[in-house]
Formats: structure tokens, C-alpha cells, sequence
């Protein structure tokens, strides 16, 4: 009886809505490579014509310290494209030299195509245009990356 009434778990490959060309568009609160690429590989078998993850690292030293593995995630998950969000600092601060630039930087070089933007307002703008019918959007992080799904959902 329990499963029968359970509707999965929020931020977890939740279904959030359509875009207004009528893409699916998921939310995630993936915030590790391992975790990224079970999300990525989830979504590849769904069988969507097109998927782009847009994603937020959360925390500057974890982005630096598992920078390939979260580029290897991402570049290899089957996504058509990613798109990058500023990373998410929460308790920290910049101290590091790392950014979603040098992200962009090791996924484009793994062969995928990835573009970064310094706002939810941008990356939204983008994404409704370079979507259809047949797509998916994937947005992930553990920061506020989520309101992307809104802005998503609100256009349509």
C-alpha cells in the first residue's frame, strides 16, 4: 500500500513541469560526481531527443578537489550540452581559484558542448530556446539552482 501512494522524493529526478516548447524539466539535488552521474545516466535512458543539464557546483573546495571527476561526470553523462552556473560558495568564500569558467574549460575539452552564465535569469533565457518537444532539461545542484526549474516552469 505504501509504495502504491509514493511519489518519490523531492529534488530527486522530480518532474517540476514543462518548458513552453514542452520539454520535461527535472530537478536534482545531485551535488557529487557519483551522485551526477547516476541523475545523467537515469535521464539517458528515458529516451529524450535532446538533454541539457544545467548545473551549479555547490562549494568551492569541493569543486576543486573532484574538478576531473565532476568534468568526467558531466562530459560523459549523456547530455547534449551542459550549461554552468556560478558555483554555489554557501560557507565559503572564493579562496581557491577555482570557478565554473575552468569546469567549462574541462568538459569542452572531454568533447561536449558547455557554456557558463553569471545568472539564473540568463540561464533560463538560454534553455527555453535551445529546447523542444522531445527534450529534457536537467537542473542540478544543492544550492538555490532550483529556482532555474521555476523560472522554467513559469515561462511555459
Amino acid at each position: 500500500d505504501g509504495l502504491s501512494s509514493f511519489c518519490g522524493i523531492a529534488r530527486r529526478m522530480e518532474l517540476r513541469g514543462k518548458t513552453s516548447s514542452g520539454a520535461d524539466i527535472y530537478d536534482d539535488y545531485a551535488h557529487h560526481p557519483t551522485e551526477l552521474r547516476a541523475t545523467l545516466r537515469t535521464a539517458s535512458d528515458m529516451g529524450y531527443g535532446k538533454m541539457i543539464c544545467v548545473f551549479q557546483p555547490h562549494t568551492y573546495s569541493r569543486t576543486a578537489s573532484l574538478l576531473d571527476d565532476f568534468a568526467e561526470a558531466l562530459a560523459y553523462g549523456g547530455a547534449n550540452e551542459v550549461v554552468l552556473a556560478p558555483i554555489y560558495p554557501a560557507r565559503e568564500t572564493d579562496s581557491l581559484g577555482v570557478s565554473s569558467d575552468i569546469l567549462a574549460e574541462r568538459i569542452v575539452s572531454r568533447g561536449t558542448s558547455c557554456r557558463v552564465f553569471g545568472n539564473f535569469e540568463e540561464i533560463a533565457q538560454y534553455v527555453v530556446g535551445a529546447v523542444g518537444r522531445e527534450d529534457a532539461v536537467l537542473v542540478i545542484g544543492a544550492g538555490d539552482i532550483n529556482r532555474v526549474s521555476e523560472m522554467l516552469t513559469e515561462r511555459a
